[in-house]
Parts: structure tokens; sequence; C-alpha cells
């Protein structure tokens, strides 16, 4: 979404408070802001608890934002998401 680019684009601009709106749309589930979060560092445990949310869309695109930032928890995750 357009919210979610200038939020992103805000943030790299050095606008730390854009990564709270981020943050939040990932919380709502938008799989774009969870993506997101995983160009942010600091955001570990919000994604942690998404890779463990019901809706498997939402659970990988946790696990590879996880995985982009070289979280070893995503490890652990990307298992159960493949077999």
């Amino acid at each position: 979404t357009v919210a979610l680019a200038a939020n992103w684009a805000l943030y790299h601009l050095g606008q730390e408070s854009a990564a709270q709106a981020i943050e939040n749309a990932a919380l709502l589930e938008d799989l774009f802001a969870i993506a997101a979060l995983g160009t942010l560092s600091g955001h570990s445990p919000v994604l942690l608890k998404l890779a463990q949310h019901p809706h498997l869309q939402v659970r990988i695109n946790a696990i590879l934002a996880l995985l982009e930032q070289n979280d070893p928890a995503a490890l652990d995750k990307i298992e159960e998401v493949l077999i």
C-alpha cells in the first residue's frame, strides 16, 4: 500500500517512529508490512509472534522476514512450514 511504502521510506530517511506504523500494519496481518519488518532491525519479537500465526501465509512471511534478519529462530520455524 501507499501508506506502507511511505512509512518504509520515512524510516529509511531517519524517522524512527515510522517503524511503529509498519509494525502495527504487520500485526493486522498485512503481508507486505510483515515482509518490510524483515528490513528493519529490532522487530524480531513481533516476527516471532507472527511466525506462530494460524494463517500459513502470515507465518511464511514472518519466517522469511526473520531469515532476512539472519535470526537463528527462523531455522526452527522454517522446518514447520516446509514439512
